[in-house]
């Protein structure tokens, strides 16, 4: 009896120490002041190993609310607002999250909002394939090969069928590629089609545009090549 009761004051004891910790930590993470401010860990530091990673956990949560709340722009707004869906493992309050993210102006920086509707089944937000195609297509170019990725992963992700994928990037038949880093789609789009046994030209099309890939800049050499150039056009 005397061990249980120690057991519950010892919870009891835990319980109060967190709450008081997390207090005082909200204090010091909004405060303003004068004051030299102290670093986390030195906050941590004081406090019981077994409550570290809890209350680091809810320090976070904390911080990225408060982003949200003192978003001044579109694009903060957004950034704001995925940051805190993707921490969240609630899937109601997340769905919420990005469906702010979907009402305001669109962005590469919400492309995290646009793979989670992508083909999301029962939700008022949806995203078809053809709204997430345009969405690629406003975004710059060395995002797009990327983009492309992403979405065919999350449309893997939700068990859509082979056939649904190949529909998915069929339209890049009809694209010519600027990078290399398509290459690998139009060799899914052979795989795809060969594996759904696709009696049209559809596989060797895509095997021709991917040996045309192999001839193309990385996105990332492209982008390496801009920057060098524009310095030395600043000098």
């Amino acid at each position: 009896m005397k061990t249980k009761r120690a057991f519950d004051l010892f919870i009891v004891v835990a319980l109060l120490f967190l709450f008081i910790s997390e207090a005082f930590l909200r204090e010091a993470s909004l405060s303003s002041i004068k004051n030299k401010p102290q670093s986390l860990d030195s906050i941590l530091s004081s406090v019981p190993s077994f409550l570290r990673s809890r209350i680091r956990t809810r320090l976070d949560l904390m911080q990225l609310r408060d982003n949200v709340n003192t978003a001044s722009n579109d694009v903060e707004k957004i950034n704001a607002l995925t940051s805190l869906a993707l921490y969240l493992t609630d899937e109601k309050e997340k769905e919420k999250l990005l469906g702010k993210v979907m009402a305001l102006p669109h962005t590469l920086d919400s492309a995290a909002a646009f793979c989670y509707f992508l083909e999301k089944a029962n939700s008022p937000m949806r995203v078809s394939q053809n709204e997430y195609r345009l969405y690629i297509s406003k975004c710059p170019s060395v995002n797009r090969a990327a983009l492309w990725q992403i979405g065919l992963q999350e449309l893997k992700k939700k068990n859509c069928k082979p056939g649904e994928q190949l529909d998915f990037l069929l339209p890049l038949l009809s694209e010519k590629p600027d990078f290399y880093d398509y290459r690998q789609l139009y060799k899914t789009i052979y795989d795809l089609a060969a594996r759904l046994e696709k009696k049209d030209n559809t596989a060797q099309k895509a095997e021709d545009i991917s040996i045309i890939c192999e001839e193309l800049p990385t996105v990332a050499e492209y982008v390496q090549k801009m920057e060098k150039e524009n310095s030395k056009g600043a000098k």
